[in-house]
């Protein structure tokens, strides 16, 4: 029997789904050859169309497949899941296991997975989630009573992400770092990301505590604001507000913003630094590539007590440092004592670059390519499945909100987040 993976030709336009993608499908062929199932992979059209559909349907069915995996955030599949619900239909014939990995747009496609809800119903469904917290979201969507979401974690390269002395030794030589302790955040940065917060907590720690100390940041900035609340920014915005963050709290030579980088300069950053942080609480924050590459090379983290960031925690207690995060009516932000206080205690540790090999290693026996791939088997495994039963009356809520006011879906009438956004979004913030 075959197991049949698809994913979108060519890049993501999302830098962190890029590696996603190629690390999932490696992690299924990894599980192919310890298992001994067929692996094959069919890259699609970005602009999949219902014809597109039909066609890839009926070279599809032609195959003896056990199972589907839809490891891509793009495009949608339900051109294709119509096409073969109708083909297999009309041949009578048993359908194979569908398999979909969700990522933290699944809300904002809500209206797409309305429109496919009666043609899932013909098939055997799992969604796997790549953290508690998305598994959770997504669960309070389904009429599922069992099979629900599954977690398994988006994967790492065990060969692309390790700790060395010697990169770590380079990396702080080219930066020109001696002694300082280094604190880096990797990532986009923006309104949600809480980038400006991150800068306050720090200038707090600097004055308080380890004025030598250093932050680092890296990727693209973007004016991206609160699109759930209907806010938008201006172009250039967001760099505006970061320079004026800079003045404010006398930043200038102890803040490095280094732009968007590399793989393979992200690596050697993850190396030379002593501690990853980021108190994001961005809507879609499901997962979180940027920790998990910075924990494979055995950097301990302070994350912001969040989404996906949670289940690092579960995953890592003795390294991942979490800050509770507050709703403060248009904004979740972490709190600022908190990250001050970890921040603290993380420089107390010292950069633990004693034992960051060896963390890495348990790291990768979680996170990596290979410890995936051990994992989705067992999504193949269960005999017993029943087909999809359908969304349930909170997601049609959901729906409505987008149809109706999609510029603004959780706006409460006086500004802020509504009270429908918490019913959605009120565990985001809460450990497990």
């Amino acid at each position: 029997m075959t197991i049949l993976v698809i994913q979108k030709k060519g890049q993501s336009s999302w830098k962190s789904c890029q590696g996603i993608t190629s690390n999932l499908a490696t992690a299924y062929q990894v599980m192919g050859k310890s298992t001994n199932k067929n692996v094959e992979v069919l890259e699609v059209d970005q602009d999949l169309t219902q014809f597109d559909g039909l066609t890839l349907a009926q070279e599809i069915i032609n195959k003896k497949l056990q199972g589907i995996a839809f490891i891509d955030h793009y495009p949608h599949p339900a051109a294709l899941i119509k096409a073969l619900k109708s083909i297999y239909e009309s041949r009578n014939e048993e359908a194979p296991l569908l398999v979909f990995h969700i990522f933290g747009d699944f809300v904002l496609n809500c209206l797409q997975w309305k429109a496919v809800e009666e043609e899932l119903k013909f098939f055997k469904v799992q969604f796997i989630s790549a953290s508690h917290k998305q598994a959770e979201l997504l669960d309070s969507f389904l009429l599922m009573d069992e099979d629900k979401c599954k977690v398994i974690p988006f994967p790492i390269s065990d060969i692309e992400y390790f700790f060395s002395e010697e990169i770590r030794d380079r990396a702080r030589k080219k930066y020109k770092w001696n002694e300082e302790f280094i604190f880096l955040y990797t990532g986009r940065l923006s309104y949600q990301k809480n980038i400006t917060t991150l800068l306050r907590s720090f200038s707090t720690f600097s004055k308080n505590f380890d004025s030598k100390a250093k932050l680092i940041l890296a990727g693209p900035m973007d004016d991206l604001a609160i699109p759930y609340l209907g806010k938008e920014a201006l172009p250039g915005t967001f760099y505006f507000h970061w320079e004026e963050s800079i003045r404010e709290y006398g930043l200038d030579d102890k803040v490095s913003y280094l732009g968007n980088l590399s793989k393979e300069e992200l690596f050697e950053l993850y190396n030379g630094s002593d501690c990853y942080i980021s108190l994001s609480s961005h809507n879609d924050e499901d997962y979180g590539m940027s920790p998990a590459e910075a924990l494979s090379t055995g950097l301990p983290c302070i994350l912001s007590q969040w989404g996906g960031f949670i289940s690092f925690a579960q995953y890592f207690p003795a390294i991942v440092n979490l800050v509770e995060v507050e709703n403060q009516g248009d904004r979740n932000l972490p709190q600022i004592q908190a990250a001050f206080k970890a921040m603290a205690s993380q420089f107390i540790q010292g950069s633990q670059q004693d034992c960051r090999e060896t963390t890495a290693i348990g790291v990768h026996d979680v996170l990596g390519i290979q410890a995936i791939g051990k994992k989705l088997d067992k999504t193949f495994s269960s005999l017993n499945r029943k087909k999809f039963k359908g969304f349930n009356v909170l997601f049609y809520k959901l729906s409505a909100q987008f149809e109706n006011t999609p510029q603004s879906p959780f706006r409460a009438a006086g500004g802020g987040y509504s009270h429908f956004y918490n019913e959605v979004y009120g565990n985001y913030s809460k450990r497990s």
